[in-house]
This record gives structure tokens, C-alpha cells and sequence, in this order.
């Protein structure tokens, strides 16, 4: 549909500027076009969907429309109105420093920044167009020219969620029989990274805002505490220009590439609820709830040392006593004497989670609801036959408590792909918890009370942040009382 009606509007296509700040008013627009009800879309809607589907979308009576368009629940409407406030916000803060004289060229640059993404991905990012599959936001560790002929022509390429960790400054890759060290945020000329304060309260609820527009992070959502007393919180810019390697290569050694620190996800609390189901078990009620366009944020916070970042070149290394090098090399071996702030590498996504309650439920030994929301998504990956890098998970203090939280369980994968949802269906669930209480029992890590973790039962390169409180044996307890 969107590519019939980008045949007929080019000017539409391409950026975020050309659609949704486009004089013509392009939305508006799409939406006379699908007023008109064009058969041939409906046609060929009706050829890809399989026919037992037709009436549940609501294609006849083209119903299907709202969910795009809709003022309250539609997906492009909601999508236009992010990228539209977000800009406006930076417009109105641009206005005021130039009116009083004030540098405000960085605000003019995060405008140009938001304008300037390409329009699939960011219509991908916001569950607009499906995005399982088709890599978007897909960032290079750019290499410097190395003058051997025995090193080949690379690409290095990922998705900018997964290159945060694997490209992030001092991270290590070996490639073409040689040894590449990230160091530096790739900046363009008139752009920037974009930047949001974020902050996580101690009852371990996640809220973050785009810098630089003056809104404040306010209150928990959960337990009201004020997030400016939050323990964890900061900075973080989004890499999405990429990622350049150091000018020094070496052979690589026997020994390990060195890897800047695991991701850790986070549940925004925001998401679409759709569908529920209550399961009694041993006078507890275990309530999944399936939802859409849930807004993970995972964050590379360096070990919480977060990283030093040049604001003139992007030269970046982990904040250390020894590392914040006040002269430095720019990419092309230049003396830069640029200023520095301390930063965490950042990137959010909407996709299908599913949040699992247990009622007043409570327990507050260490590492007891980690330990449990592993060996869950490892059920789920075996009960489900997903594969286990597709799904992960966090903790959510949906009562403002850290000793009652729900487990958020979601696809790794920006728009989601409906894998966490198929475990909202009350034989699924048992399958799951099953699957899990079969996982940790049969490992033999901890002796027979299980008072330990290891890769065979709970842990991953992914939840190495938690190691030391992963515990099979309380999982193990807890499922044996549950079914």
C-alpha cells in the first residue's frame, strides 16, 4: 500500500523531513488516498493474507485503516506525532538561546539529526512497516586504510542495537587477520548524535526524555519517587552516524577480544495490551498479559564507568582516571583538543512484549526474580522451540516495588515478531513454566540444593551483568510449590 501511494507522491519518500514536514502535508494526504478505497490494494491485500484472516483484519470494510491512521490508536498517527513534538520542543529551545544570544548551533544539528533519518527505519522502529527480517539502523565500524596487501577490502556492519556493545569504544573485533579496536563515534557535519537524559529509580522503573527540549524527568511512574535523586541515571546518545576503528591494527593473539560490557534492557512502560489470561496455581494467580509496541531501551553504561566521548572528533574511551586524555588523535591522526562528557551509548525500540504478574506474591531475596525471569525465557525458548537470542527479558516494578515486580518478556527485535505473545494462552504457559522447572533441575551446578548458576541452566553472555545473584535453586524451589 505505502509503496503504490510513494509511486504516486516521490517527493514523500526518503527522509523523515520528506514525509512527515513536507509542505503538501503527506499524511494527510495518505489518508485521501485510502479514503478512496483502491481496489487493486484490496486485491492485493486479500492475495498475500491467507483468507481465513480476511474478515479478523477487516479488509471489506477497510476497518484495517483506523490502526493506521486512527487519532488515538493508530501507528503512523502516533508516529507522526513523536517525531513532530520532538522537533517542535527543540525548534522552541533554538528560538529562545538565538533570542538571547546564546549558542545554539547543537540544537540546530539534533534537529537536523531527527529530520534527516531514513524514513523506512524509522517507520520499521515504530511498528509502522514490519521489521523481522529486514535489518534497519544498521551503523559500520568504519576501518582506517591499512597499506597490506594481504588485509582485504571489510564491511563491518550491524544493527545499531547490537553494535553498542560490539562496536563500542574499546571493544575488539577480529576481521580480515587482523586486530580492529573501536575508538571513535563517527560524527557528520551539521548533525548530531541524539542525546536523552534517562534515569532509573531504585525501584528499578526506567523513564528517559530527549535532552536539550528543557522537560524534566518528573516522578517515578511507579512508586513517585523524584528521579533527580536516582541513583542511576545520566546521559545517553544514540551512535547512529557509527562507529570508527583506531589508526593502530595488530595481528591478533591467542587471548579473547576485549568486549566493552553486556547490554542491559529496560521496560519504558508504555505498550498496547491486548489479550490476558489468568492461571490459578497453588492458591496464586499468574497473570500473562500480551501487548504491542512495548519501548525497550538497552543501554551500554560501560560497567556504570560510562564512556568519555570527545565532542569535537568523537574519540571515546571508558571514563578512567587514565583514560579522560585531555589531548588526543582525531580519525585522521590530527592533535584534537576538544572537551569531553561523560556518556552511556543508548538505543530504544518498539516491539511485542508480554508481562507476566504473580498477584501479591512477594520475595525479597537476592537475585530470587532475575533468576526466575531466566529460566522462564530459557522454557520459553525450549517449551515454544524459539530461538533464545530471539526473546529476552526485564524486570518491571509495576506495583513500585522491587520485591513484587512483573517480568517483561520481549522480542529482541525491533516491531517484535510474535513470539513472546504465543506464551498468552493458558497450555503455553503451563508448557513454559514446565520447561523452565525442567531447565533448572536438571543441571548439577550448586550440589543438590542448586545454590549456585552456570551456562547450563541460567546464565548467558547477555545477563553476565547478574551472575553472581543468578540462583537455579530458589527457581527451582519456587516452580516446584507453583505447579
Amino acid at each position: 500500500m505505502l509503496a503504490d501511494f510513494w509511486r504516486q507522491h516521490e517527493n514523500a519518500f526518503g527522509k523523515v523531513e520528506d514525509f512527515f514536514f513536507n509542505p503538501t502535508n503527506i499524511p494527510a494526504l495518505l489518508g485521501e488516498y485510502l479514503q478512496s478505497k483502491p481496489q487493486h490494494i484490496l486485491e492485493s491485500l486479500k492475495r498475500i493474507v491467507p483468507e481465513n484472516m480476511h474478515d479478523a483484519m477487516g479488509f471489506d470494510d477497510w476497518s484495517w485503516v483506523k490502526y493506521l491512521l486512527d487519532p488515538d490508536i493508530g501507528v503512523l498517527t502516533m508516529a507522526e506525532l513523536e517525531v513532530t513534538e520532538d522537533v517542535k520542543a527543540l525548534d522552541e529551545v533554538y528560538n529562545e538561546r538565538t533570542a538571547q544570544h546564546r549558542y545554539a548551533d547543537h540544537i540546530l544539528r539534533a534537529i537536523n539529526t531527527i529530520m534527516g533519518r531514513e524514513l523506512i527505519d524509522y517507520l520499521a522502529n515504530h511498528n509502522v512497516l514490519p521489521k523481522y527480517g529486514f535489518p534497519v539502523d544498521v551503523v559500520e565500524l568504519q576501518l582506517p586504510h591499512v597499506d597490506d596487501g594481504d588485509v582485504p577490502e571489510l564491511e563491518l556492519q550491524r544493527e545499531l542495537r547490537i553494535a553498542i556493545s560490539e562496536y563500542a569504544p574499546g571493544s575488539q573485533v577480529v576481521a580480515g587477520g587482523r586486530l580492529w579496536t573501536s575508538r571513535y563515534l563517527k560524527r557528520i557535519p551539521q548533525k548530531a548524535w541524539p542525546k536523552y537524559r534517562y534515569a532509573i529509580c531504585e525501584c528499578g522503573n526506567y523513564k528517559s526524555v530527549l535532552a536539550d527540549t528543557g522537560i524534566e524527568l518528573g516522578e517515578c511512574d511507579r512508586c513517585n519517587k523524584p528521579l533527580e535523586k536516582a541513583k542511576e541515571k545520566g546521559f545517553f546518545v544514540i551512535p547512529e552516524f557509527g562507529f570508527i576503528a583506531d589508526n593502530a591494527v595488530e595481528k591478533p593473539s591467542t587471548s579473547k577480544p576485549e568486549r566493552t560490557y553486556s547490554l542491559y534492557p529496560n521496560f519504558a512502560g508504555k505498550a498496547d495490551e491486548g489479550r490476558s489470561i489468568h492461571m490459578e496455581a497453588n492458591s496464586m494467580t499468574i497473570t500473562a498479559t500480551a501487548a504491542s509496541h512495548g519501548k525497550i531501551a538497552v543501554l551500554n553504561t560501560a560497567g556504570d564507568a560510562k564512556f568519555m566521548i570527545c565532542n569535537t572528533c568523537g574519540y571515546a574511551k571508558v571514563n578512567s582516571r587514565m583514560a579522560n586524555d585531555t589531548v588526543h588523535k582525531n580519525p585522521q591522526g590530527i592533535d584534537c583538543h576538544g572537551s569531553f562528557q561523560r556518556l552511556a551509548l543508548g538505543y530504544e525500540f518498539e516491539t511485542d512484549i508480554l508481562q507476566m504478574d504473580f498477584g501479591i506474591y512477594g520475595n525479597n531475596k537476592d537475585g530470587f526474580w532475575l533468576s526466575l525471569l531466566y529460566a522462564i525465557l530459557e522454557g520459553a525458548a525450549e517449551a515454544l522451540n524459539i530461538e533464545r537470542q530471539d526473546i529476552d527479558g526485564c524486570l518491571y516494578p509495576v506495583s513500585g516495588s522491587m520485591y513484587r515486580p512483573a517480568l517483561i518478556l520481549f522480542d529482541d527485535v525491533p516491531g517484535g515478531a510474535g513470539h513472546v505473545n504465543r506464551i498468552a494462552d493458558e497450555t503455553a504457559l503451563k508448557d513454559v513454566l514446565n520447561a523452565a522447572l525442567k531447565r533448572v533441575s536438571q543441571c548439577e551446578c550448586g550440589g543438590e540444593k542448586g545454590d549456585a548458576s552456570c551456562y547450563g541452566c541460567l546464565r548467558n553472555y547477555r545477563n553476565q551483568r547478574w551472575h553472581d545473584v543468578l540462583n537455579r535453586g530458589m527457581v527451582m524451589e519456587f516452580l516446584k510449590m507453583l505447579l
